[in-house]
């Protein structure tokens, strides 16, 4: 955010106690207040990003724990016995 031609400006309207928590949090981080706030909106955004990338990963460990459900069944199934005895 060096260059003004990458920045934007915008009016923000925010409760006086949650500004004045992040002016704190701010000046314990060593940052103005404006680079808290950009500097957790950056860290909410690559969190959700994140999640989204988990829910994705779940999702592919769900099919995948199926079909191997599925192999074990159908192993045990093999493996039942009487299954292959002839009459």
């Amino acid at each position: 955010m060096n260059d003004d031609a990458d920045e934007v400006r915008l009016t923000l309207r925010l409760p006086i106690g949650v500004r004045d928590r992040l002016i704190e949090k701010g000046k314990a981080s060593g940052r103005s207040l404006n680079a808290e706030i950009v500097t957790r909106l950056e860290r909410t955004i690559s969190e959700e990003d994140e999640y989204v990338n988990i829910y994705e990963y779940a999702g592919e460990l769900e099919q995948r724990l199926e079909k191997l459900e599925r192999l074990v069944g159908d192993h045990d199934e093999m493996l039942r016995p009487g299954r292959y005895e002839r009459d």
